[in-house]
C-alpha cells in the first residue's frame, strides 16, 4: 500500500467523491472544500461561518449533485444546509447560491444527492428526514418523525425516484417510499437475537449507510464493531459480520472492481476495512472481485486472520477481510476511486490517501 495525504486547515469530517478526479470534503472549520486528486490540492472553498463572525461552526455533511445538477454541492452545518454553484469563478465562495435554514429544528447529520437525479434528502437529530427538489429549489417532502431517535444517516435507493432508506438511532433501518410517506421495509438492528459481545457496551445502533449501486442492497454500519447487509427488495438481513472493534462510523460500497461485492468500512478504532462477499455456494476464488493487478498487492497485504470474523447471520453472502487500513484516529468517511485510491477522512487534519494497486520499482 502506498500512503500520502492532502491537508485541509482542520480536522476533516465528511467525504464525498466528485466526478472522476475530484473529492469533497467538510471540516471543523466552517468551511466545505473541492480537492483536485491530480494535483492533490484543494481548488474551491466553500465558507459557511460569514454570519457568525469570527465563529467557526463544524461541516456536518457534504454532497454534490449529478446530471443536470452537477454544478451544484451541498454543505450542512448546524440545522442549516447551503446550496454552492461551483460556476461561480470565485475560489472562495462566501455566498450560497441557495440556502435552507427555517427546516430543521436540530443539527443536520447527513446530506445526501447522489443516487437521485433532481433532488437532495436530509436527515438531523430530531429524527427528521427532508427531501428536497433541486430543480426550484424547495422543501418537497417532510418525513417527521422518521425515527423516534437522531436520525444518523440516509442514502437514496438507486435507480428509483421515490425512495430512499435511513438509519436511526431508535435501532432501525427504514425503507422509505417518500411520495406517500410510507415504510416500505424495517429492520431492527437491536433485537435480542442479533446481539453480540459488545452490546452492553457500544449498542447495535446504525450509524452509517451506503447503498449498491444495483439498489438493491444497502449496508448498515452498527455501533458493536458490525456490519449487516441487508436486501431492501427481498425485505431480509444478507449477511451480517464483524468489522471493527468498536463502532462502524463509516461504511462505502467500493468504486474499483465487482464494486457490488466489495465494502469498505471504518470504526471508532481507526481500522479501516476492506471486505470481500461472495454467496455460499459461489465457486469464485478469494479476491476476484478485484482488478488482476490488484490482487497480488492485496494477498500480500493480508490479515493473517482474514475470514475470522465472519457472523453467522443471514444466508445469501459470506465475507472475507482482505485487508485493513490503519489510521490515527476514528474514522470519520470513505471514498474510494476505480483505480483503486481509498480516501479516508479521521479526527486527524488530513485526508488520508491509500492505494491498493501494486507498487512498482524502476
Amino acid at each position: 500500500l502506498c500512503p500520502c495525504s492532502l491537508l485541509p486547515p482542520s480536522a476533516m469530517l465528511p467525504l464525498r467523491r466528485r466526478g472522476e478526479d475530484q473529492l469533497l470534503s467538510g471540516s471543523e472549520d466552517g468551511t466545505g472544500r473541492l480537492w483536485d486528486l491530480e494535483r492533490n490540492r484543494s481548488i474551491r472553498c466553500f465558507l459557511v461561518r460569514q454570519e457568525r463572525g469570527d465563529t467557526e461552526v463544524e461541516v456536518s455533511s457534504v454532497c454534490s449533485g449529478t446530471g443536470d445538477f452537477e454544478h451544484l454541492v451541498g454543505v450542512a452545518y448546524e440545522n442549516k444546509i447551503s446550496l454552492f454553484d461551483v460556476r461561480d469563478p470565485a475560489l472562495v465562495s462566501r455566498k450560497a447560491a441557495f440556502a435552507f435554514n427555517d427546516v430543521h429544528f436540530d443539527d443536520v447529520n447527513e446530506i445526501i444527492m447522489e443516487g437521485a437525479i433532481d433532488r437532495m434528502a436530509a436527515g438531523d437529530d430530531n429524527g427528521e428526514i427532508a427531501v428536497y427538489d433541486l430543480r426550484k429549489p424547495k422543501l418537497l417532502r417532510k418525513i417527521s418523525p422518521a425515527h423516534s431517535n437522531i436520525c444518523s444517516s440516509i442514502c437514496f435507493r438507486r435507480g428509483t425516484p421515490w425512495q430512499a432508506v435511513s438509519a436511526g438511532l431508535d435501532g432501525k433501518v427504514v425503507h422509505w417510499n417518500f411520495n406517500k410517506i410510507k415504510q416500505l421495509f424495517c429492520y431492527v438492528t437491536t433485537s435480542s437475537s442479533s446481539q453480540n459481545k459488545n452490546q452492553m457496551v457500544n449498542p447495535r445502533f446504525p450509524y452509517c449507510l451506503s447503498c449498491q449501486p444495483s439498489g438493491n442492497v444497502v449496508a448498515a454500519g452498527l455501533g458493536d464493531g458490525n456490519v449487516v447487509v441487508l436486501d431492501i427488495e427481498g425485505k431480509s438481513c444478507l449477511h451480517e459480520f464483524e468489522a471493527a472493534s468498536n463502532m462502524i462510523s463509516a461504511v462505502a460500497w467500493a468504486e474499483f472492481g465487482d464494486s457490488s461485492r466489495i465494502l469498505l468500512s471504518g470504526g471508532s478504532d481507526g481500522v479501516v476495512t476492506v471486505t470481500e462477499l461472495s454467496q455460499p455456494s459461489s465457486s469464485r476464488q478469494p479476491l476476484d472481485a478485484f482488478p488482476e493487478e490488484m490482487r497480488e498487492s492485496l494477498l500480500a497485504s493480508m490479515d493473517t486472520m482474514a475470514g475470522s470474523s465472519s457472523v453467522q447471520r443471514g444466508t445469501r453472502y459470506h465475507s472475507h477481510n482482505c485487508l485493513t487500513l490503519k489510521c490515527t484516529s476514528q474514522v470519520n468517511a470513505i471514498a474510494s476511486l476505480p483505480n483503486g485510491s481509498i480516501f479516508v477522512g479521521d479526527q486527524g487534519p488530513a485526508i488520508l490517501v491509500f492505494d491498493v494497486r501494486p507498487t512498482t520499482t524502476t
